[in-house]
């Protein structure tokens, strides 16, 4: 089972998020409803605080537990919840898909439980050597003022203890 809460578009005239609205939203707007759990805008979506998704995220979890099946989480501040170690709601689990980007924070996390946590305990896992330009959006990338090349590896190195980390 696999839980990733919704991140809504900061477009609105799609007739879709009023018809959503209508459907799930309890006769409130979701973009309000967002906007009053503490949502904030990454990029071009809205995403709900950790704060507001961890009391249904820890509920899902014990209830798939105790069913017998296995729980993983999507949002990033949460994959830590899952049983398995991939970062996409357990999908490595399922045949074909074992292969999956190791060398990232919530794999580290995963490995260690209970442990001290260093990134060095990642450091074999595979990374790409070129620019972190085709695989992150302009925000998430090093700034071109630095003498960096802004290699996967120099972000995960510069996010590791950084504010924006996980």
């Amino acid at each position: 089972m696999g839980i990733e809460y919704l991140k809504l578009p900061v477009e609105r005239k799609n007739g879709y998020w009023r018809r959503l609205s209508q459907l799930i939203g309890n006769g409130r707007d979701l973009h309000t409803w967002y906007r009053e759990q503490g949502a904030y805008r990454n990029g071009r979506e809205f995403v709900l605080p950790a704060r507001a998704k961890l009391g249904m995220t820890a509920r899902v979890a014990a209830c798939t537990r105790a069913a017998g099946l296995t729980f993983g989480a999507a949002d990033v501040e949460f994959l830590h919840f899952s049983d398995s170690a991939c970062c996409c709601s357990g999908v490595d689990k399922l045949q074909g898909f074992q292969g999956f980007y190791r060398h990232q924070i919530a794999y580290a996390l995963h490995i260690n439980r209970g442990s001290t946590v260093s990134l060095d305990q990642i450091g074999m896992e595979w990374i790409p050597a070129r620019s972190s330009d085709r695989f992150m959006n302009s925000r998430s990338r090093l700034s071109t003022r630095t003498s960096k090349i802004g290699s996967m590896q120099d972000h995960i190195e510069r996010r590791w203890n950084g504010q924006n980390g996980g």
